[in-house]
């Protein structure tokens, strides 16, 4: 998440025509993928609204149970009488006590599911303290269904398994939607919640063709880089210092006194037609990237706190695949880790590298 906004949603923005007519909705982002929101949160706990005071308009949350990360301040305060002022009264009247929720946090940024919706909030971790500022309203397209059923989906997503999709043909939420919504506590009909509350069908899977290259022997290509150390790197303005192989995904091989900038690059080998989830273990000092074909799955930067994961839908068959390090003397950590169909996350065995002779 950045500091000022986090990347997983629009944040709503409502503006008050001089007619009576319901408030313009401006659409911007669009909604994320939910591994975005396991790789972006520090924290993501599961928890409850204990009170709502409607004077002050301050609901008291309480975070009972660490997804990812670690609980600092279990009780935590947000103030609702800020952000967008056309949005609260629709939005007040979801503030039951005793509903559950999901909290996901990043420094000073927070989201907050409560009932099909998520709200951004800003604040201060340490204190507890958190002002609301809008309702995400192109989140519904990353999740909409039941409070109860995020938690253990965030859950399997963190442990390794495959992100749902975003639904990107979701309608945003509007002002009416949150007032036709029912509260949490009253009997919901899922055919009758407003159009931005369904649950979709998924868009159907792109399994990507592997090139399948005749001819191939095991092990990676390897090339070193020489260029000035900045963040992120950038191997395709670097100068290539040195070509070789490798057996695996292994950077022990490389002398420890010199900063290292290498990648290695063959072809993967993917046991049978599924989606593959690829993670790049914590470590908060390399800077990693993962390419399957042309597509970026993962990326890995300086000063990461917990493990980065991305998923792709691959076919059976030897696809195209780069991986690029980059760490300085002293920092060097690498562990590349896949999970698939019929298997759980594991090292990429150097099995199922291969290359070009």
């Amino acid at each position: 998440m950045a500091q000022r906004a986090p990347a997983i949603a629009a944040v709503l923005i409502l503006l008050a025509s001089c007619s009576k007519k319901e408030p313009e909705l401006i659409e911007d982002l669009p909604a994320c993928p939910m591994r975005q929101l396991t790789n972006d949160a520090e924290l993501i706990a599961e928890g409850s609204l204990v009170s709502f005071d409607v004077q002050s308009r301050k609901a008291v949350l309480r975070l009972r149970e660490a997804i990812q990360g670690q609980i600092a301040t279990a009780e935590v305060e947000v103030d609702f009488n800020g952000g967008m002022p056309v949005a609260t009264e629709s939005l007040w009247r979801h503030l039951v006590p005793g509903m559950p929720i999901v909290w996901l946090s990043a420094g000073g940024v927070a989201m907050v599911y409560l009932n099909r919706f998520f709200v951004l909030c800003y604040g201060d971790p340490v204190k507890g303290k958190w002002a609301f500022t809008s309702v995400e309203i192109r989140a519904n397209g990353t999740y909409n269904g039941p409070v109860k059923d995020l938690g253990p989906l965030l859950r399997d997503i963190v442990s390794g398994r495959p992100s749902p999709p975003p639904d990107l043909q979701l309608k945003p939420i509007t002002i009416a939607a949150l007032r036709a919504l029912p509260v949490w506590g009253e009997p919901v009909d899922e055919d009758f919640l407003p159009a931005c509350f369904r649950r979709g069908t998924p868009a159907p899977l792109d399994f990507r063709t592997p090139e399948n290259p005749v001819g191939l022997v095991a092990g990676l290509r390897t090339v070193t880089f020489l260029g000035p150390l900045h963040e992120p790197p950038n191997f395709d303005a670097y100068d290539a210092l040195e070509k070789g192989v490798a057996d695996s995904l292994t950077i022990a091989t490389f002398p420890s006194t010199e900063n290292l900038r290498v990648r290695f690059e063959g072809y993967l080998d993917v046991p049978k037609d599924g989606v593959y989830v690829f993670i790049l273990a914590r470590d908060p000092r390399p800077t990693v990237s993962l390419r399957i074909g042309t597509t970026d799955v993962v990326a890995s930067a300086r000063e990461s706190t917990k493990d980065r994961g991305g998923d792709i839908a691959l076919k059976a068959g030897k696809h195209a695949f780069r991986l690029s390090y980059s760490a300085y003397i002293g920092e060097r950590s690498l562990q590349v880790l896949w999970s698939g169909p019929g298997f759980t996350r594991r090292p990429i065995p150097a099995s199922a590298l291969f290359r070009d002779p």
